[in-house]
């Protein structure tokens, strides 16, 4: 007792010492705005010296008091407001007059030296046998001193007015803190401080505790002691860090220990910061504020990372859903004197592309293939509507048995504007049973091929099909020259998209039409099975199974 006596007396008395050595040269030398700090350090000097006095003093009755903890919690507060004091004092110095800066460091060393002693529990050690009898009632009584008649009552722990010492801002960014500290007073001294700062606390008293609450409660921060029986701070944050509900939230670590390894092994197992217990107020509220604001911008992204996600499902279920239905629009297969197979593939984007036949009367069958620009449900949609356009005969004042008619009726129709961009191209053709011709007429589109089967009196054998017309929706005036074909039976007419020879070959260079219709010349005459064999070719060149635009191709056999 007397030992313990000794050593916080003596540590008090460097404090007053050296504020009363700083007070004086602080008027000697014109530094009024010291006085301030100094008195409020040796004001609460003299709290700590009635707190010595009342409790290691020999004279005084024991029988009644309550327990350790009250007493840790008594000396704790006025130690940081002595500290906080400090370091203020300190900051103002080393800005202004640089001398003072010594005297100053000695205060601050001192009083860390009686915080560490408190918070090493040597009061408890000390004092053990002071509460061997125990009691109920835990509020602090009124004792008699043997040192006179007079009572002298234990000063309350609230007449330590912690707001005023850690007076400040409101955080800009408040938020749900979750503190984890096994000494009560150490809780209730940071609680009054970030609660006065705007935040909102929950406390535990140890580990287990904490990690308990945390099945409830969702923090946006954990401030977590180090040193704690029975489960350290060690342990709960490994435990945090392994929990995926919990890995994500920032923990700042709080210990009267200033160990190198400490702080590296907390750092090491996901700790955001590490902080000592006689903490700078403001540094505290720094690192808590940006912690926070870390913490919600990481929600924020997770949330529109989930929107995302969200949204692609959605999307990819629509087009999903718009592909299926462009497949079903798409064309039966032709049986009889003609013979025809129609292939689609949307890409993932889900493009323009539609093919399409029918039968303008008994002796005349029109065909077309188009692109719509871009990508989406909206290119999808346009392809349709223009394919439902052609096979209804809608478009007022159009000859569909002119194919330069039906394009330019289109493309009147379809004018590209700043808000609705609707060009797209198309290759139009009409086939005349009776005549045995094709008329056809295209607008930026690809050529159709014509593998001719050598039985008439052309001797070339693949025939391009195309002209170098605009494509729809560029001019409102463009006129599209009609062409015509003589057709043989046997004959085998291509309609196909772009996406088919812009595929890029597993040496990193684009197939090209040259090479495609090297492909076509392989088939047999039966479209079904030509299709088949072309698309496989397609892949194996590829080698993917997934391509970047739309893969559309009909085959007519005459």
């Amino acid at each position: 007792m007397e030992k313990l006596r000794h050593e916080l007396r003596t540590y008090l008395n460097h404090i007053i010492g050296y504020a009363e050595i700083l007070r004086t040269d602080a008027l000697e030398y014109g530094r009024g705005s010291y006085i301030g700090g100094l008195e409020s350090i040796t004001s609460k000097a003299d709290k700590v010296r009635r707190l010595i006095n009342f409790f290691l003093d020999t004279d005084t009755d024991y029988s009644e008091l309550s327990g350790s903890e009250d007493i840790k919690k008594a000396f704790f507060v006025p130690l940081m407001q002595i500290i906080t004091d400090t370091r203020r004092l300190i900051v103002q110095f080393k800005r202004e007059d640089p001398g003072f800066v010594h005297d100053g460091e000695q205060i601050l060393y001192v009083a860390n030296q009686m915080l560490q002693l408190v918070e090493e529990e040597v009061i408890d050690i000390q004092l053990e046998e002071l509460f061997a009898q125990g009691r109920d009632d835990h509020s602090f009584p009124t004792v008699t001193s043997s040192r006179g008649d007079s009572q002298e009552t234990l000063p309350d722990f609230s007449d330590f007015d912690i707001d005023e010492d850690f007076q400040g801002e409101k955080s800009k960014n408040p938020g749900k803190i979750l503190l984890v500290d096994d000494s009560a007073a150490s809780r209730r001294l940071i609680n009054r401080h970030l609660s006065a700062l705007g935040h909102s606390i929950i406390e535990a008293e140890s580990g287990e505790h904490g990690l308990e609450m945390l099945k409830t409660q969702t923090p946006d921060i954990i401030i977590l002691d180090v040193l704690m029986p029975d489960m350290t701070g060690y342990q709960v944050l490994r435990e945090l860090k392994k929990n995926d509900d919990t890995s994500d939230i920032p923990v700042i670590m709080l210990s009267a220990v200033q160990n190198s390894d400490s702080i590296a092994q907390c750092i090491k197992m996901g700790a955001e910061d590490y902080l000592p217990k006689d903490f700078e107020p403001s540094i505290l509220k720094a690192r808590i504020d940006a912690c926070i604001e870390k913490r919600s911008l990481q929600l924020e992204r997770q949330q529109y990372t989930r929107a995302l996600l969200e949204s692609q499902d959605n999307l990819a279920r629509e087009l999903n859903e718009a592909a299926s239905y462009i497949k079903s629009q798409l064309p039966s297969s032709l049986q009889g004197s003609i013979l025809s197979s129609v292939y689609f593939q949307p890409s993932a984007q889900l493009g323009g592309d539609f093919v399409n036949h029918f039968w303008l009367d008994e002796s005349r069958l029109c065909m077309f293939i188009l692109d719509a620009s871009g990508h989406g449900i909206r290119s999808a949609l346009l392809a349709i509507s223009i394919s439902q356009l052609l096979s209804t005969g809608s478009l007022p004042g159009v000859d569909f048995s002119n194919p330069g008619s039906v394009l330019e009726g289109l493309n009147v129709h379809f004018q590209i504007e700043d808000e609705n961009p609707n060009f797209f191209t198309i290759w139009y053709g009409v086939y005349n049973i009776q005549e045995k011709m094709l008329h056809y007429a295209s607008a930026g589109a690809p050529p159709a091929i014509l593998l001719n089967n050598g039985s008439g009196e052309s001797s070339q054998k693949n025939i391009e099909l195309a002209s170098r017309d605009i494509i729809i929706g560029a001019l409102e005036d463009s006129t599209y020259t009609v062409q015509s074909q003589k057709i043989e039976a046997g004959d085998r007419l291509f309609l196909f998209s772009d996406g088919l020879f812009e595929i890029r070959r597993n040496n990193g260079r684009i197939l090209g039409v040259e090479e495609f219709i090297k492909l076509l010349t392989l088939t047999r005459g039966n479209p079904d099975e030509d299709i088949q064999q072309i698309i496989t070719q397609i892949e194996a060149l590829s080698n993917t199974e997934y391509f970047e635009d739309d893969i559309t191709l009909m085959e007519l056999v005459f």
